[in-house]
């Protein structure tokens, strides 16, 4: 029951960001505004402050990085075969590619692990987004720069990563941890202000929901969704078979990977004038079902 109380809070700031969309209540810029405090002020605080007060070597695990780091590399060689099934256009194979293997697991997913698990859970959670990060935007950026130009500037790219807010509030968080910095009286407000993320970001991320129908469409929208919704949390729990994992890092990752289709990859579609309608589809239907899908993923766990 608290599991389905969960997934229902979930859907309920989707549906008002949604609500409060069709009532005009704020604009598509100010939901744009406030998309940017979520990523670039409070998920990153979220994440310094579960590493606040924790002893890092009763986390950290070597094994638990290198089967994250396996299993992103499994999932995006899987995503680039089941796109190349489904288009012979580069563009659109790379908008299937990033819709299966990158996964919105900083809004749909944190709230989950916070309300199974507790904060602790956020810390494994922030390895994750440290790996993803790195791994997210090179192999994103290559896909399209590929498709598009037939070239990659991966400088650029490096310096795009390591400028990525989430990447540096998992090192801020950890540097704080081991220099044993006492936050005082700011320990209080920086984690209240980290607690707004989820919500806000779940009613962003309602509020940008654009609900079309093209019969073209649901064909790749339906292979897409259960490659990412059921094949890659399958893929993420035979894979911790191969790693000395607790089981608490084996749910956190099986949840993580079974995670809907993040916006980003919507705007890379948008940047590189790609397929932004089936991308956009991607992110709307994935979401939607992931009600239903992570239900079933967690009753299996």
């Amino acid at each position: 029951m608290e599991l389905l109380f969960t997934i229902l809070n979930l859907i309920t700031f989707i549906v008002v960001g949604y609500i409060l969309k069709r009532i005009k209540l704020f604009s598509n810029r100010t939901a744009q505004e406030l998309n940017s405090y979520v990523f670039k002020i409070a998920f990153p605080l979220n994440v310094i402050m579960s590493f606040y007060g924790v002893d890092l070597k009763e986390v950290i695990n070597l094994s638990f990085i290198l089967y994250i780091s396996l299993t992103f590399l499994i999932t995006f060689i899987f995503a680039k075969f089941v796109a190349r099934i489904l288009h012979t256009n580069p563009l659109t194979r790379a908008v299937s590619t990033v819709a299966i293997y990158r996964g919105n697991f900083i809004i749909m997913g944190f709230p989950i692990l916070e309300s199974l698990f507790g904060s602790s859970a956020l810390i494994y959670a922030g390895i994750i987004v440290a790996v993803s990060q790195v791994f997210y935007n090179i192999t994103t950026a290559w896909l399209y720069e590929r498709a598009s130009l037939g070239k990659v500037a991966f400088k650029k790219l490096f310096i795009n990563v390591l400028k990525t807010p989430m990447l540096i509030g998992v090192f801020l968080g950890i540097i704080i941890n081991l220099l044993g910095i006492n936050l005082l009286f700011l320990e209080k407000p920086l984690t209240t202000i980290g607690k707004t993320a989820s919500p806000f970001g779940l009613i962003v991320l309602g509020h940008g929901f654009i609900f079309t129908y093209n019969k073209n469409n649901i064909k790749n929208t339906l292979v897409i969704a259960f490659s990412k919704l059921i094949c890659l949390p399958a893929i993420a729990f035979l894979t911790t078979e191969l790693f000395n994992l607790t089981t608490l890092e084996k749910s956190i990752s099986i949840i993580l990977f079974g995670c809907p289709t993040a916006i980003v990859s919507y705007t890379f579609a948008k940047n590189y004038k790609a397929d932004t309608e089936l991308a956009q589809d991607y992110v709307v239907y994935t979401t939607i079902l992931y009600a239903l899908t992570i239900y079933l993923v967690l009753l299996v766990l």
